[in-house]
């Protein structure tokens, strides 16, 4: 509830996301903190939404979905971070 208001003006105003769920956090509390926010959403979604009638990939990854929505939201609120790229490497191009 603390985050519905703030969460959902970052979606309305943002166009850019943090995909894949990555981020390297320095402060254990502030981990402890998002996944004490984060797991339980999640599990109260899947509570609302569950997981039978999702077909095709948009609905299968919901969750996914969602959790980096808010992993973008959260990390920009509550803590300094610095954005990084990344690349993708085909290994199989070296075989050729």
């Amino acid at each position: 509830k603390e985050n519905k208001l703030d969460f959902e003006n970052y979606m309305e105003n943002n166009f850019y996301f943090h995909p894949h769920n990555m981020f390297i956090c320095k402060s254990k509390k502030l981990l402890k903190n998002y996944y004490e926010i984060i797991f339980p959403w999640l599990e109260k979604c899947e509570s609302i939404f569950g997981f039978k009638d999702l077909k095709g990939y948009d609905l299968t990854r919901i969750y996914g979905f969602l959790a980096e929505r808010f992993l973008s939201y959260w990390f920009t609120k509550n803590a300094k971070y610095k954005t990084m790229n990344i690349t993708f490497y085909d290994i199989n191009n070296d075989l050729k």
